[in-house]
């Protein structure tokens, strides 16, 4: 089956505040947020993650817990998580254990892997 969407949960909220602590502790080396360290630094994107983005081919939907919709609640994994939709539904694909392990450079190989194993591939 192919892969229609990437959702992309993070352990942190979206308000100003939230962005400004997150920030704080990226320079303090004291990240909450597994995920937030695998695709941001301090000054924003990674260029690796930018790169995996685009090299996957499909949206990318970026989600904080204060704004998760009720499917991707239904998805029984602490965050932070990454998940696809496969047929119009959300389905986990990296959860937190996975994702600690990972550096920004293995996050696409990875996401690749995972979705193959499960029987999922991500267009051409």
């Amino acid at each position: 089956m192919k892969v229609q969407r990437l959702y992309v949960v993070y352990n942190a909220d979206s308000d100003l505040w939230s962005l400004l602590v997150d920030v704080a502790r990226k320079l303090a080396g004291r990240d909450e947020c597994p995920l937030c360290t695998l695709t941001h630094g301090p000054t924003g994107e990674r260029a690796a993650w930018k790169q995996c983005k685009q090299a996957l081919k499909v949206p990318v939907d970026a989600v904080h817990r204060d704004e998760l919709a009720d499917e991707l609640r239904q998805i029984d994994a602490p965050l932070p998580f990454i998940a696809v939709s496969i047929g119009g539904r959300p389905e986990l694909l990296l959860d937190r254990v996975a994702i600690e392990k990972l550096r920004p450079e293995g996050l696409e190989q990875a996401l690749r892997e995972r979705a193959a194993v499960r029987g999922y591939t991500f267009p051409e």
